[in-house]
């Protein structure tokens, strides 16, 4: 079977497993995939925490029938690609674990263990994973936009998708090409906040980078020429900028896209 690869595949999964369980007829099937799962997806609605096992939603257009007939299903292979889409491994939380206990109490189930590991979770308290499944939630249930609040939410449907574009893109720190992908940021060339709705999504306006490299790009201490050289501003102490690992032979391979918004980022961002 093939895997996720967008948030809204993820999202479609959660939703139709969430009707099985208010379902007379299939709510036992959910209830087995609730106590036995090892990874989850977690998310919020109504104040409430809901739990998405890694190994059924993970597979694309997932139902009871193909997921019973997938012999080769494997929470190995969903773990990646739903990593691969959020930005980061499913790690263990007492909080979460205390609160997918409820959950399973609240549904009349006890787990049947984690195969002596702990259980682990894509968990909401992550700000991008929280805004991104509860705007595309509100989305698919057919929220109507009230205030300009509501439409800065939605408007961030995409966001967990933009980060996933970088991934694919780049495959690695756009300047060192460094691999930890759990810690590399996504980092918008034309800043979020002066970028409309397509260019906050555009994969073009984006770079994946270490840590101590999205700082310093986000505050304008570095940026790019059309040809990908790296520009490091003369207000700051080149040497002490080499102790961020940041020097004069940095460069990205541009894309042609990115050039448009590196132009704004020299112009408008960059200290020079």
């Amino acid at each position: 079977m093939e895997t996720v690869t967008t948030w809204e595949e993820i999202v479609d999964n959660i939703f139709r497993l969430e009707s099985y369980r208010h379902s007379s007829e299939y709510s036992e099937y959910y209830l087995d995939r609730l106590k036995r799962g090892i990874c989850f997806v977690v998310f919020e609605r109504g104040g409430r925490l809901f739990f998405g096992p890694s190994r059924f939603i993970g597979y694309k257009n997932n139902n009871i029938d193909v997921h019973t007939n997938n012999e080769d299903k494997h929470g190995g292979i969903t773990n990646k690609a739903i990593t691969k889409i959020i930005g980061y491994s499913p790690r263990y939380d007492n909080d979460i674990e205390n609160e997918y206990l409820k959950f399973c109490l609240s549904n009349g189930v006890t787990p049947t263990g984690s195969f002596g590991g702990k259980r682990k979770y894509w968990f909401y308290g992550n700000r991008e994973i929280k805004n991104s499944l509860e705007s595309d939630i509100q989305n698919i249930l057919g929220f109507n936009i009230k205030t300009e609040e509501e439409r800065q939410i939605l408007i961030r449907i995409g966001q967990g998708n933009f980060r996933a574009s970088l991934i694919n893109l780049w495959n690695g720190c756009s300047v060192t090409s460094c691999k930890l992908i759990d810690i590399l940021r996504a980092s918008h060339i034309k800043p979020w906040s002066v970028s409309n709705d397509q260019e906050r999504m555009d994969k073009y306006n984006g770079l994946l980078l270490v840590p101590n490299l999205d700082i310093v790009f986000d505050k304008g201490i570095i940026s790019f020429d059309n040809n990908g050289e790296i520009l490091i501003s003369n207000r700051y102490n080149h040497s002490e900028l080499k102790q961020l690992g940041i020097h004069k032979n940095m460069k990205i391979d541009i894309k042609n896209e990115n050039r448009i918004y590196l132009d704004y980022h020299r112009n408008n961002i960059f200290v020079g």
